[in-house]
């Protein structure tokens, strides 16, 4: 099994060219929340402005090992790096903001508030971890994972002041599908050149 650290993930989510999607004028708070950590990336006119990793994610909090100065660093950050950028929007990746936005039901493209993020949390929690799997038909793995999901995003939202986010279905396994197409692509350019 190959484990990659949180910088190299972040970079791996970046590959995707999301900046290619984004409105140049406006900044961006991108956040791909998994299971051990959290990435954060910082858009502004079109460019990675600040990004870093933090060892929280949802399968360290359910296990109960995330550690207090891991959300006071990812909440400093946060108040630091955004403070020159005004009226941002996130951008939500990871398999639980994936289904978190289909519980939204909300038209690919569209943003989901803080508020509707706040009503699903709502709703979801009237549920037991039994019922997600039956009623709601999540699976075993994201059933019991998806509340803290949420409460990593709506955190994340809070401290930044930030009011909707985007949730562009994209993640890791779309990074790593890029970085093996790029590579393809540069080794039959550079096979031609070499002919």
């Amino acid at each position: 099994m190959v484990i990659i650290d949180g910088h190299e993930e972040a970079n791996i989510i970046f590959s995707n060219h999301v900046e290619e999607y984004l409105d140049h004028n406006k900044g961006y708070l991108y956040i791909d929340n998994g299971g051990g950590s959290i990435e954060l990336i910082l858009f502004a006119k079109g460019k990675v402005v600040a990004s870093d990793s933090f060892r929280i994610g949802t399968v360290r909090i359910i296990q109960g090992i995330d550690d207090k100065k891991d959300w006071t660093a990812i909440k400093g950050w946060i108040k630091e790096k955004i403070k020159p950028y005004k009226n941002l929007a996130a951008i939500g990746s990871g398999g639980n903001i994936n289904k978190i936005f289909r519980f939204a039901r909300k038209s690919e493209g569209k943003p989901i508030s803080y508020e509707k993020l706040r009503k699903i949390q709502a709703f979801i929690e009237k549920y037991s971890y039994n019922d997600r799997i039956k009623i709601l038909r999540l699976r075993p793995d994201r059933a019991d994972v998806i509340l803290p999901a949420i409460n990593v995003y709506l955190s994340i939202l809070d401290w930044a002041g930030i009011k909707k986010m985007y949730v562009p279905q994209i993640g890791l396994a779309d990074g790593i599908i890029h970085i093996l197409y790029d590579q393809y692509k540069n080794s039959k350019v550079s096979k031609r050149i070499e002919c």
